[in-house]
């Protein structure tokens, strides 16, 4: 683009915000050039700042604002840190502190640290607990999309935070990012990890771990 091609529609679209980050910085480039395109996008800007102070304000709906929050800060978190919104979730489920729990999320983007998981796609990251769960398992688990984690047999409590993907239950239960959820001891259930998601990634805390054993087969 030369100071002989002007900008036309995108003196609106640099105007409004709306170009992507590299063509932006080409047009900003050529208006710095361009006085013809300089005045326009200055006429532009003007007439949308006049426009917007006619428009009757509209007061967004309870939580919009919260949303628009999280999502701003969701966008401008490390790669290291886009599970800390878990982090006081993952503390209580190991009795460890906030800092602590931060730090354990963090590992969860380092390939070297899983190890092959109790089922075929699976991976487990093991987890020193806290003094008051001495003696639990406590690991984070992640399962590739689409796989069918296998019938197993819950052999002390089961409790669990899910941080990413989704699952569903034989019973139909889906649980998403945020959910907390226990199973009894003696329970027995499989999942399938929904197969147009990320994998799935979970942070668990069992009292005697699970044993994989055949699906019972259903009664005719």
């Amino acid at each position: 683009m030369t100071a002989n091609q002007h900008l036309g529609e995108r003196v609106y679209e640099l105007a409004s915000g709306t170009l992507r980050d590299q063509e932006r910085t080409l047009v900003e480039d050529h208006v710095v050039e361009c006085p013809q395109c300089a005045e326009e996008l200055r006429e532009t800007r003007a007439a949308l700042t006049l426009l917007a102070l006619e428009l009757t304000p509209i007061a967004p709906r309870p939580g919009t604002l919260d949303t628009i929050r999280a999502s701003i800060n969701r966008d401008q978190a490390q790669p290291g840190d886009r599970f800390d919104e878990f982090a006081d979730s993952v503390a209580e489920l190991y009795g460890v502190t906030p800092a602590r729990a931060r730090e354990l999320l963090r590992y969860l983007d380092e390939a070297s640290r899983w190890s092959p998981g109790p089922a075929k796609g699976s991976e487990m990251m093991l987890v020193q607990p806290g003094p008051a769960y001495a003696g639990h398992f406590t690991m984070f688990i992640r399962v590739r999309a689409g796989t069918v984690f296998p019938w197993h047999e819950h052999q002390g409590d089961e409790h669990f935070v899910v941080l990413q993907g989704s699952c569903t239950e034989p019973d139909g239960t889906v649980f998403r990012p945020g959910s907390v959820a226990h199973h009894s001891t003696g329970t027995a259930h499989d999942f399938t990890v929904l197969p147009d998601g990320p994998d799935f990634i979970f942070a668990v805390r069992i009292a005697g771990g699970i044993r994989v054993v055949p699906r019972p087969t259903s009664p005719k």
